[in-house]
């Protein structure tokens, strides 16, 4: 194989790897920004990012790891040029965020604001369930229990 095409399919490797890392830190939340959350609130996916990261660099370093994935160890600018583009999923997520903020129906509040009935959920307006994200959230008059356990199907409710 080329030097260079070998270089570049390290690279794109570790940028693609290093993105889901990112993507990762970006769907923490659905609707607040990376920002706007506290850094240490989930120290376990830190944790498993900061292990994935070395895990990558051993990929692309070590001459054993080059071997067996078929890398070569690229130079410090690639690598900042790598880096660069996989934050692109983070500003693209940030982005999307800010849009959803900007455009957040009343009637269906995003999770943790907007005006929230006694219970804690969304006031309903033209269906009794609404769908968020693979997550079915029921809407306040069929909600049996103030704290009424979240699940994917209306059929499977539970209470605690």
């Amino acid at each position: 194989m080329r030097a260079g095409l070998t270089e570049s399919r390290t690279l794109a490797f570790g940028t693609l790897a290093f993105a889901q890392l990112a993507h990762a830190l970006n769907s923490r939340s659905e609707t607040l920004s990376l920002f706007q959350l506290k850094p240490w609130s989930n120290i376990q996916l830190l944790a498993a990012i900061a292990l994935s990261v070395l895990a990558q660099l051993a990929v692309i370093y070590l001459p054993a790891a080059n071997r067996i994935f078929q890398t070569v160890p690229i130079t410090g600018t690639e690598l900042v040029v790598g880096a660069t583009l996989s934050f692109s999923p983070l500003a693209f997520g940030e982005v999307s965020k800010w849009i959803l903020r900007k455009r957040v129906n009343p009637a269906y509040p995003a999770p943790g604001r907007g005006p929230l009935n006694g219970v804690g959920l969304p006031p309903c307006g033209v269906a009794p369930w609404r769908v968020t994200s693979m997550r079915w959230v029921p809407c306040a008059p069929f909600a049996s229990h103030r704290r009424t356990r979240i699940t994917r199907s209306p059929s499977i409710r539970s209470t605690q």
